[in-house]
């Protein structure tokens, strides 16, 4: 499965290579020209198509089939070793029924993104890096490709910014306790406790005071989730803005260095 990641890193590392000798392939005069390498360069995308399908498949089908099986396993372990521990351990406020629920049912499943795809994500992300800094050194200016690479760690952390503000509101969602370490309970556990022991809430006419709980945890959620929408938004906004100028600069000095004849092309010439 990484093998598989890391192949598929190197199609997409040379994809700005292969569009711009696609683009490029249009510039002769000559008619039979145009056509020769345009259909050749098409056939290259054909045939590079194809093998990302089969290597995106076998890569995610790979890594998501050990996370299910290492989500399974996990899961059995915690049970076998609950049904081991002692009454007084579910006494707790922290290992409630709907805690202990929400957690084998949602928490659990983390093991499977850590381990699983995101394992092959990091090395796609890596090999596509080093390939596409070999690319634009070999066969771009190298000029042009010190700008980029100068430039690389401020856009890295640009679209980390853009990234992290795009993000499900995870902290919001899972009902995080308070600064002041309360111990509530989160919605999702709360639901769980009630349903479960639905006959002993209605037994001591507790829904409302359930219920009154339950909206109390919603409000505080929305409330954070607004504030984290609006600081969200702005900086994914921020992050893309300078993101576009920093492109613009570096397309820029690239046709500047072309418009005084300091640029080579890939046959050689000035």
């Amino acid at each position: 499965g990484i093998l598989a990641g890391s192949l598929t890193g190197v199609g997409k590392g040379f994809f700005g290579l292969l569009m711009m000798r696609s683009i490029t392939a249009l510039s002769p005069f000559d008619p039979a020209k145009v056509l020769h390498d345009g259909l050749f360069w098409n056939l290259i995308f054909v045939a590079v198509g194809i093998a990302m399908q089969f290597f995106e498949t076998t890569y995610l089908l790979c890594l998501n089939v050990v996370g299910e099986h290492l989500t399974k396993n996990l899961r059995l372990e915690l049970m076998k070793k609950l049904m081991h521990f002692e009454v007084g351990f579910f006494d707790s406020e922290e290992n409630s029924v709907g805690a202990i629920t929400e957690y084998l049912g949602e928490k659990v499943t983390l093991m499977q993104g850590l381990v699983g795809e995101k394992l092959g994500t990091m090395a796609q992300s890596v090999v596509m890096l080093v390939v596409t800094v070999f690319t634009m050194f070999f066969w771009g200016d190298w000029r042009v490709s010190l700008i980029v690479l100068a430039a690389l760690p401020i856009s890295g952390v640009l679209m980390t910014v853009a990234m992290q503000s795009m993000m499900p509101m995870d902290a919001g969602k899972q009902g995080k306790q308070d600064k002041d370490a309360s111990e509530k309970k989160s919605a999702g556990s709360l639901i769980g406790e009630v349903v479960l022991g639905i006959r002993t809430v209605a037994s001591f006419n507790a829904e409302i005071k359930f219920y009154g709980d339950f909206c109390v945890q919603v409000d505080e959620l929305e409330k954070r989730g607004t504030i984290r929408a609006f600081t969200g938004g702005a900086l994914n906004g921020f992050a893309f803005c300078i993101l576009y100028v920093i492109f613009g600069a570096e397309l820029w000095y690239g046709l500047w260095l072309g418009s005084v004849g300091a640029l080579v092309s890939l046959d050689g010439e000035i």
